[in-house]
């Protein structure tokens, strides 16, 4: 039988070790959990100026998107960009869930703590889905993602707006012309008709 010869009065006690223990855990196991941003927090505080950024994320500032969300609320496309500190699940589905929490928000781009983007686009603007995410996920920095995100997303409906005005122009120039001809030939017709009255 082994024996201590260590005092019992002096033994760690159990109860002291379980606490530290659960404090250990609380901390640093589940304390990315607790301060983990909520969708709701990242509309809420997006909502003045369409940037959340977290008080810990000191490698991204506001000002780096705002060429992007100037091109965005042109174009009428609302747009979120999130740059988390713990996105959960991760940054793919937690840019879905902001989009989803958002009545009206378009498209999400979230940084994630490596600098990656990521995106998440509305059913209005899926057909160029796949095109804007490609351009915002190829390694650019953020604000140079963003934009080429936005430019992606909305080249589509900036070109075809004066396409169509365009094209409508071009059929009332022609019509003008046509017109024009019209008057120039009832006028010469009134000439010619007086010319043969008169011989």
């Amino acid at each position: 039988m082994i024996r201590s010869d260590f005092p019992t009065s002096h033994r760690f006690p159990t109860q002291l070790l379980v606490a530290t223990l659960l404090f250990v855990v609380s901390v640093f196991g589940f304390g990315s959990v607790v301060s983990a941003e909520t969708p709701t927090e990242v509309i809420e505080a997006s909502a003045d100026t369409g940037v959340f950024i977290a008080r810990s994320r000191q490698d991204v500032e506001a000002e780096t998107f705002a060429r992007a969300l100037d091109s965005a609320r042109v174009a009428g496309l609302k747009l979120i960009v999130v740059v988390p500190a713990e996105p959960q699940p991760d940054a793919r589905a937690f840019a879905l869930r902001v989009r989803q929490a958002g009545d009206e928000v378009d498209a999400v781009l979230v940084v994630d703590t490596d600098g990656l983007i990521y995106t998440s686009v509305g059913e209005d603007y899926s057909d160029a889905a796949s095109r804007a995410g490609d351009a915002a996920e190829s390694g650019l920095a953020p604000g140079r993602a963003a934009s080429a995100f936005v430019h992606e997303l909305t080249v589509e409906l900036v070109v075809e707006k004066p396409a169509l005005f365009a094209r409508v122009m071009n059929w009332a120039a022609l019509l003008m012309v046509v017109l024009a001809v019209a008057v120039l030939l009832e006028i010469l017709w009134r000439q010619f008709r007086k010319w043969l009255a008169a011989r």
